[in-house]
């Protein structure tokens, strides 16, 4: 009950101060701020952008990192095998890769992660640090505007790392979402879809071998979450503060 309240009030204080940008993205000036960052095990360094703080007095502010994850450990200093071979589609453990398993990949789109990595307790963000639920993706996604647009707000605008056209894509709330593609975790052991798709883990597993995950595509301007598939895939991830 309390959740639904928060969001209803959440809601109707939103749109008392929305405004559109150029591309018909909700844009609300005042609401975002840079935040502290963080730095992963590796020394890696993010930094950071606060969402929806002054609402509810904060209550459901967002702090998330504005690059994909790079880091090769858990927050715990455990390492995260580097896969390479064809092996990849048959792993029940965590693993990483770069996209085409080329470290050229690295800086920009950061590293690819089956779902196995990705659920483990040992956690693959930064300590204080985690990946969104499905909720805190639907309450992003009201606070830009609805899930028809919200994708157009969060991707990085123009086609430097977007294939065109980057449908809608405004960046107006700083967090440069890029398409890192994914590698194909089922049977065949494939890569696809980078500078077309960002396909990012979100927190739930379930069934013991599947994770929701949300996507971003260059055809338009949705903020697409909820879905499901098999943990054998290669996603990014990008992390929110605890």
């Amino acid at each position: 009950m309390r959740n639904k309240l928060g969001l209803y009030l959440a809601t109707c204080c939103l749109l008392s101060i929305s405004c559109d940008d150029d591309n018909g993205n909700v844009v609300r000036k005042g609401f975002f701020k840079q935040g502290l960052g963080v730095t992963d095990v590796d020394g890696n360094k993010y930094a950071s952008i606060i969402l929806n703080e002054g609402l509810l007095q904060g209550k459901d502010a967002q702090e998330w990192m504005t690059s994909n994850l790079r880091t090769t450990k858990y927050s715990n200093g455990d390492p995260i095998p580097n896969v390479t071979d064809d092996s990849w589609p048959d792993l029940t453990t965590g693993a990483w890769c770069y996209y085409n398993n080329n470290p050229a990949m690295d800086e920009a789109y950061g590293k690819l992660y089956n779902g196995y990595a990705a659920a483990d307790s040992r956690n693959i963000c930064p300590a204080g640090w985690r990946l969104p639920s499905s909720f805190e993706l639907y309450m992003l996604a009201t606070f830009l505007g609805g899930e028809e647009v919200a994708g157009g707000a969060l991707k990085e605008a123009g086609t430097d790392h977007w294939v065109t056209p980057n449908s809608g894509a405004s960046d107006s709330t700083g967090l440069s979402f890029l398409p890192g593609g994914h590698r194909e975790g089922y049977i065949y052991d494939y890569f696809d879809k980078a500078g077309r798709l960002g396909r990012y883990w979100a927190d739930e597993h379930l069934h013991g071998n599947a994770n929701n995950f949300y996507e971003l595509s260059n055809e338009n301007s949705k903020l697409a979450y909820g879905g499901t598939i098999v943990s054998g895939y290669g996603f990014s991830c990008r992390c929110i503060k605890d």
